[in-house]
């Protein structure tokens, strides 16, 4: 683990009549994604999505250990900026008191990290830049926003895996069941394109055997109808997404 100090800052029932789960339980997913121009050819297409909500060190965690191998730099909510190792992040989330307001991934052993590349990503910070410039080895970054995270990534598979991720994590809440299989990448991709993507606890039904979830795709009025509708198939634990 590499460290630098604070930078300085600016400004079931079995019948099958659905089941209300309870308040807590409520809370739905709103993402918006839009695809970057690149002034560098070289690089791959940049994604922008905007996820919410979501807690940032979990998010963190989840797409280190699921995608290109690497360390990660996170600034923490006491202004700490340090570089963690997969495993010693995921170690600090699972002990539930690990707070963080950014990060950025590099596509770099830890050992390969220095004092040097902490204080670039500690001037972006400083400055408001996007981070994925603070180091060409960067391959996606999250900073949380208002209630949002915001991931910009040249990984197109980062964004699916966050959308992944929160629909899983958002029907897991309401059948309070664990251990969920992910929610499909592909499934994810094809709900991205429509560039936003809005679950609310009305427009998600709990039968006895599986989760029915409304979706609203694209902008436009908020009464519109659902336009696709994914389906958890609790018996062959498999999801299912219908027009």
């Amino acid at each position: 683990m590499e460290s630098f100090p604070e930078p300085a800052r600016s400004g079931r029932t079995k019948t099958n009549a659905p089941r209300k789960p309870a308040s807590t339980e409520r809370r739905g997913v709103h993402a918006r994604y839009d695809a970057l121009a690149s002034s560098d050819d070289s690089l791959c297409e940049r994604g922008r999505l905007y996820l919410g909500p979501a807690p940032l060190p979990v998010v963190a965690a989840r797409l280190a250990s699921t995608l290109a191998e690497g360390c990660t730099i996170v600034e923490e909510t006491s202004g700490a900026v340090r570089a963690w190792d997969d495993r010693a992040l995921a170690a600090l989330v699972r002990q539930g008191s690990f707070e963080a307001r950014a990060a950025v991934r590099l596509a770099a052993p830890i050992e390969c990290v220095d004092e040097t590349d902490l204080l670039a990503v500690v001037r972006c910070l400083r400055l408001e830049q996007d981070m994925l410039g603070a180091d060409v080895r960067a391959i996606w970054s999250l900073q949380a926003i208002d209630a949002d995270l915001v991931l910009h990534s040249i990984d197109p598979a980062a964004p699916l895996a966050m959308l992944s991720d929160a629909i899983t994590d958002y029907t897991q809440l309401q059948i309070a069941e664990q251990r969920l299989p992910r929610f499909p990448r592909r499934f994810a991709g094809e709900l991205l394109r429509a560039g936003i993507v809005e679950i609310t606890p009305g427009d998600t039904k709990v039968w006895g055997s599986f989760v029915e979830i409304g979706v609203r795709l694209g902008s436009g009025a908020a009464v519109r109808e659902c336009e696709r509708t994914i389906v958890f198939d609790r018996p062959s634990a498999t999801w299912h997404v219908d027009e």
